[in-house]
């Protein structure tokens, strides 16, 4: 993936225009191994449910170059009140492997919390606006 978006730096430096770019990656994300999922989920995109990440911190995983978004309690206050919400709304948590135990239904993400989040059904059903009759 790294290669794909330095190319697409390159293609920018050159004077490319975002359409031309917004091909390039299209295209690439598309036909990289194992398909887009090895990409992100969050290309999966399904109109039942929302993915999004909450990053708790930037940079490296130790040392002075780390950035906290959040203190030293709040990622695990954060996991244990996710973890209340599961297996509903929230299907599917991810969260940084310093956090500890994992559950069966969560995985290890990198430096932020993931959520996929299941949408109620008539929140995605096209509503077609009708003259009230008497």
């Amino acid at each position: 993936m790294a290669k794909i978006v330095a190319h697409a730096r390159e293609l920018h430096a050159k004077g490319q225009s975002q359409d031309v770019i917004k091909i390039y990656l299209m295209y690439s994300i598309e036909h990289i191994h194992g398909g887009t999922g090895s990409v992100s989920r969050h290309l999966g995109v399904s109109p039942f449910s929302e993915v999004f990440d909450v990053a708790h911190y930037s940079g490296p995983t130790t040392g002075a170059a780390r950035h906290n978004y959040m203190t030293d309690k709040q990622p695990r206050a954060f996991l244990a009140a996710c973890r209340e919400k599961m297996p509903h709304p929230i299907t599917r948590l991810g969260h940084s492997s310093e956090l500890g135990l994992k559950l069966p239904a969560e995985f290890h993400d990198e430096k932020c919390f993931h959520f996929e989040i299941q949408q109620p059904v008539f929140d995605k059903l096209e509503q077609t606006s009708g003259t009230m009759v008497a």
